[in-house]
C-alpha cells in the first residue's frame, strides 16, 4: 500500500496534454528530459488513443476519474489510474498505481491550492509592504510638496508685495519724470524770456553806429547770451534722449562740408589761444552720404570745442578716415587729437557720464555743464556707433568715434566741388515786396519782449504793430482790427495762445472768412511736442525765443501778404539777397567764381528750373483733388530741392503748405499757392541776375 502510494505522478497540462508543470514525480518519468513533453508520449499507442478520449471527456465534463492507462516506465508499460480535472486554464492530471478513487486527485489539488495560498499570502505581504513603502513615500512627497507649496505661497506674497512696490515706484518715477519735464519746460520758458531781451537788444544795437569799444562790448554780450542758450539746449537735449524722444533725421549730405563748417566755427577761438588746427580728410570717403548731419556736426563741435578749450599754444588735428568700405555703406573713424592738458586715467571711465567734470585747477577755469560728452556718447550710440578716448596727463588727448553711414550714388551735378563756408553775406533787413502797411498783431504778456519785438518789426519796415497782453485781448483785437499776421506767445495770463488760436480759427469757420489769418507761435518753450501742440491748435508756424532778427525776418517774409507788384516787370528792383540764401550757394561753389564755377551753378540751376514747374503744378492738382498724402510728399520734395539751390524763402512758403497738409486741412491753400508761384518766379529771376552780375564782374 505504501509502495503504491509513493508511486504518484502529478502533472499540470494544457488541454492537449502538453505538460506545463511537474508537480509530483515519484516514478522519475520526467527526469533526464531537457524539456517537458506531451503526456501521450509517455504511453504506448493504445493508451495514447485512450488518453485522447480522457482529454475529450475532460473538455466535456470538466473532470474524469480512475481511467486505466499504461505508462512506459523503464521501457515497460505499467498500469496507472489517472484522474483529471480543469484547474483554472489548465488540466490537473494525477496518476497512481493504486485505484484511490478520488483521494490522490483531491490531495494534489489541495496541495496546489495550499501552495497558491502560501504564494498568494507572500504576494499579498510583499504587495502590502510595497504599498506601505509607497504610501510612506507619498506621504513624504506630500509633506515636501506642502512645504514647497507653503514656500511658494510665501514667495507669491513677497512677489505681490514687490509688484505693488514696483508699481508704486514706477508711478513715482513717471510722476518725477513728468515733473522734471514740466520743470524743464518752465525753466526753458523762464530763462529764454529774459535771454530773448538780452540777445535781441544786443543784436539791434549791433546794427547801429558804435565805437570799436562799444562793438566789442556788444560782441561779448551776444557771445555770452549764445553760450547760455547752448547750455539750455544741452540740458533739453539730454532730457529728450533720456525720455526716448530724440529722433534722428536721415538726409543726404556732404560730409566734408560739415567738417569744414565745424572747423570754421571754432577757428577764431583756436587762433585766440594760439592753437594750430589741421584737418585730414580721407579721399576714399564717399562725397555724399546719408545720415544725420546736424547730430554729427554737434558731436564734432563738442569734441573739437573741448580740444580748443583745453589746449593753449598747441596743435589740434581733426582726422576723418575710412576704416571699412562695404557695398552700400562706409565705416568711418573721426579723431580729434590735441596737445593739451590731458586727462588722468581715473577720470576716463567717468568722462561720458552726465554732469561729470574733471576736477583740477586748470579745468575749473572754464565754465561747463559737463553734458557735452554725455550727449555726444548718447548720439553716437543712437547712430549704432562707438566713442572713446585716449589720454595722458601733460601730453594731450585723442577723442574718437566711429559710425557707419550709407553711401549715396553720385548724380549729375553732384561733382560740384565743396569748400569751407565763406562769411555769410549780411542780409538787407528791410522787407521788399511785402505789404508793410498791413497790421501785425503781437500777443505777448512780457513788457520787455513787447518792446523788443516791436523794435525788431520796425527794423524790418513794418509800419503798424498792435499789442495784446493776453489771449483774450488777442481774440478781440483780431475781430476789430483784422491783422494780416499774428505773432502769438503760448503762455499768457487770462487765456493762453493755444486757446486764443483755437477761438480765432473757430470764428473764421463760423464767419466763413475768405482767407485765413496766419498765426505764428513765438514762444520760450522748446520741449519735444511743442511744435505739434502749436499745429494742433491751428497755428501755421513756430519759432523759439530768443528770436534773432534774421529768424523773425524769414517768418514775416513767409506769412506777410505781398505788396502791389508791377506784373509787367516784376524784377525791376529785385535784390537777389532777399530771395536767395547766398551762404548755401557759396557752400556749393566757394567765391570768387570763375567761368567754370559759374557754369557749374548754371547747370545746377537749369536742372532745378526744368524739374520744378511740373512739380508745382502737380502740387496744385493734388491739393485741388484732396490727395493730401501725395501732396505732402510732393511739397517735401520741392522744399528740399529749393533749399539745396539756396531758395530759402521759397522753401519757407512750401514748408508752410506742408505743415498745413499735415494738419489735414482740405482748403485754404489759395493764398499760399499764389505766394509760392510769385516767389518761385522771383527766386529764379534773382538766381539768373546773380549769375549775370557775377559773369559781368
Amino acid at each position: 500500500m505504501n509502495e503504491h502510494q509513493e508511486s504518484v505522478l502529478s502533472l499540470l497540462c494544457d488541454s492537449g496534454g502538453q505538460i506545463v508543470r511537474v508537480i509530483r514525480d515519484d516514478i522519475a518519468m520526467t527526469e533526464g528530459r531537457d524539456d517537458l513533453c506531451n503526456i501521450i508520449d509517455l504511453m504506448d499507442e493504445m493508451s495514447g488513443l485512450k488518453c485522447r478520449d480522457f482529454f475529450e471527456q475532460l473538455r466535456r465534463k470538466k473532470a474524469a476519474f480512475n481511467w486505466e492507462l499504461h505508462l512506459n516506465i523503464g521501457g515497460k508499460p505499467e498500469l496507472f489510474y489517472l484522474s483529471g480535472g480543469i484547474f483554472e486554464e489548465h488540466v490537473l492530471i494525477v496518476g497512481s498505481k493504486y485505484n484511490t478513487s478520488y483521494t490522490y486527485f483531491y490531495d494534489e489539488l489541495m496541495k496546489i491550492n495550499n501552495q497558491q495560498m502560501v504564494s498568494l499570502r507572500e504576494t499579498i505581504k510583499k504587495l502590502s509592504h510595497e504599498m506601505v513603502l509607497k504610501l510612506e513615500q507619498e506621504l513624504k512627497t506630500y509633506d515636501e510638496f506642502s512645504a514647497l507649496n507653503n514656500e511658494l505661497l510665501s514667495v507669491q506674497r513677497e512677489l505681490a508685495k514687490t509688484n505693488i512696490e514696483l508699481k508704486l515706484a514706477k508711478e513715482a518715477a513717471e510722476t518725477a519724470n513728468k515733473t522734471k519735464s514740466t520743470f524743464l519746460a518752465t525753466m526753458s520758458h523762464e530763462i529764454r524770456t529774459p535771454m530773448n531781451g538780452i540777445i535781441a537788444m544786443a543784436e539791434l544795437l549791433a546794427h547801429t553806429h558804435m565805437t570799436d569799444s562799444q562793438k566789442e562790448s556788444i560782441s561779448i554780450i551776444m557771445d555770452s547770451g549764445n553760450l547760455m542758450l547752448n547750455i539750455i539746449n544741452d540740458i533739453l537735449d539730454l532730457s529728450k534722449i533720456e525720455a526716448g524722444e530724440m529722433k534722428l533725421e536721415l538726409a543726404r549730405f556732404h560730409l566734408r562740408s560739415v567738417v569744414d563748417h565745424v572747423v570754421q566755427l571754432l577757428q577764431t577761438r583756436a587762433e585766440g589761444q594760439r592753437n594750430r588746427v589741421t584737418v585730414y580728410f580721407d579721399p576714399q570717403i564717399q562725397p555724399h552720404l546719408r545720415g544725420d548731419p546736424n547730430r554729427i556736426r554737434q558731436i564734432l563741435l563738442n569734441l573739437l570745442g573741448n580740444a580748443v578749450k583745453f589746449t593753449f599754444d598747441g596743435d589740434i588735428d581733426l582726422r576723418v578716415f575710412m576704416i571699412q568700405d562695404y557695398e552700400l555703406r562706409q565705416r568711418l573713424r573721426f579723431e580729434v587729437m590735441d596737445t593739451g592738458i590731458g586727462i588722468e586715467e581715473d577720470n576716463l571711465e567717468k568722462l561720458f557720464q552726465p554732469f561729470y567734470q574733471v576736477g583740477n585747477n586748470y579745468t575749473q577755469q572754464f565754465s561747463s555743464t559737463g553734458l557735452g560728452l554725455s550727449i555726444s556718447k548718447r548720439l553716437v550710440e543712437m547712430m549704432n556707433g562707438e566713442i572713446g578716448v585716449f589720454s595722458k596727463v601733460g601730453s594731450g588727448s585723442t577723442f574718437w568715434f566711429e559710425l557707419e553711414l550709407e553711401k549715396v550714388a553720385e548724380t549729375a551735378g553732384s561733382g560740384i566741388r565743396q569748400a569751407r563756408a565763406s562769411s555769410a553775406v549780411k542780409p538787407k533787413w528791410k522787407l521788399e515786396g511785402k505789404e508793410l502797411s498791413s497790421a501785425i498783431l503781437l500777443a505777448e504778456d512780457n513788457a520787455v519782449n513787447q518792446h523788443i519785438t516791436t523794435l525788431q518789426l520796425k527794423k524790418l519796415g513794418v509800419e503798424r504793430i498792435i499789442i495784446a497782453s493776453n489771449g483774450e485781448e488777442a481774440v478781440e483785437l483780431w475781430k476789430s482790427q483784422k491783422p494780416a499776421l499774428i505773432l502769438m506767445d503760448n503762455q499768457m495770463p487770462v487765456m493762453d495762445g493755444f486757446e486764443a488760436t483755437r477761438q480765432i480759427r473757430g470764428l473764421e469757420d463760423s464767419m466763413d472768412c475768405a482767407s485765413r489769418t496766419p498765426i505764428v507761435s513765438i514762444t520760450a518753450n522748446a520741449m519735444q511736442g511743442d511744435m505739434e501742440r502749436c499745429l494742433e491748435a491751428g497755428m501755421d508756424d513756430y519759432i523759439t525765443k530768443p528770436v534773432q532778427l534774421d529768424k523773425l525776418r524769414e517768418v514775416v517774409i513767409r506769412w506777410l501778404p505781398d505788396g502791389p507788384q508791377d506784373h509787367q516787370s516784376p524784377l525791376e528792383e529785385v535784390q537777389h539777397s532777399e530771395y536767395l540764401d547766398l551762404g548755401t550757394i557759396e557752400d556749393i561753389v566757394a567765391p570768387p567764381w570763375d567761368e567754370v564755377d559759374l557754369d557749374v551753378l548754371a547747370q545746377l540751376f537749369e536742372m532745378y528750373r526744368q524739374d520744378t514747374p511740373a512739380k508745382l503744378e502737380l502740387l496744385r492738382q493734388e491739393l485741388k483733388r484732396g490727395l493730401l498724402a501725395k501732396a505732402e510728399q510732393t511739397a517735401h520734395n520741392i522744399k528740399s530741392a529749393s533749399l539745396s539751390v539756396g531758395m530759402a524763402p521759397l522753401a519757407g512758403i512750401i514748408a508752410a503748405i506742408e505743415a498745413r497738409i499735415k494738419e489735414g486741412a482740405m482748403d485754404g491753400y489759395d493764398v499760399l499757392l499764389m505766394q509760392m508761384s510769385q516767389l518761385y518766379d522771383l527766386s529764379c529771376s534773382a538766381f539768373t541776375e546773380l549769375l549775370n552780375s557775377s559773369s559781368c564782374a
